[in-house]
């Protein structure tokens, strides 16, 4: 009796994150659909704007919740990262944030977003990814604001991209590598949203594949 009092638990329970809880493949593949669309259009900025930054696509990436797989219903954002060509430029960290030097810059696009103090203004970044986007057709009728650390796209559907610009550094003396992203005051500041991706991975895996359809991140 035990053992069918559990099968009927775990039964209801497959139903209930099958049913309320899990996106379905269907959504998946249209958040999918949706994000190459979008990264594909941003790839063709700089040949669209002349002043806009060379892209790195080899450092693109989904993070957040529907990065991770552990995004629940509805499909309401997805976050994404886009990589800047830094051209081995230097950048210098102090305690509260991060400035990434223009003095010495080897590309002359990335010196005209400089804040006057030869760093490079994140915000005058989000606002050149803003500027472009509403330039797309298709976002005409979205709404585009500058949030923060991110360029939030709300598309008529209901589903909102947060669209992150970033660069990558090389290995630090701990050996680590990040991303430098807007802090939402003009600089910099660190992140390494795949370290938190892996470590979830890695606990799914350990648990049969169960952790994914049960957490958001």
């Amino acid at each position: 009796m035990d053992g069918d009092i559990i099968k009927s638990i775990n039964t209801c329970f497959k139903e209930f994150l099958e049913n309320t809880v899990n996106l379905s493949q269907e959504d998946y593949e249209n958040g999918r659909s949706s994000r190459n669309w979008l990264f594909n259009q941003i790839s063709n900025f700089p040949d669209r704007n002349a002043n806009f930054p060379m892209l790195t696509c080899s450092y693109n990436l989904t993070f957040g919740s529907f990065g991770g797989k552990t995004k629940i219903q509805p499909l309401d954002d997805i976050d994404i990262m886009v990589g800047l060509n830094g051209f081995n430029g230097k950048y210098t960290t102090y305690p509260n944030y991060i400035t990434i030097d223009t003095d010495k810059m080897p590309d002359a696009k990335l010196r005209s977003f400089d804040d006057g103090n030869n760093n490079i203004n994140s915000r005058k970044i989000l606002e050149i990814f803003k500027k472009e986007l509403k330039n797309i057709p298709q976002y005409q009728s979205a709404e585009l604001k500058r949030n923060h650390e991110a360029v939030t796209l709300q598309l008529k559907s209901g589903l909102n991209f947060d669209i992150v610009p970033c660069f990558h550094t090389t290995k630090e003396n701990n050996g680590r590598e990040y991303y430098l992203i807007p802090d939402g005051d003009g600089t910099w500041k660190k992140t390494d949203p795949q370290i938190m991706q892996n470590k979830l991975s890695m606990v799914n895996q350990n648990n049969n594949g169960n952790v994914l359809n049960q957490v958001e991140s």
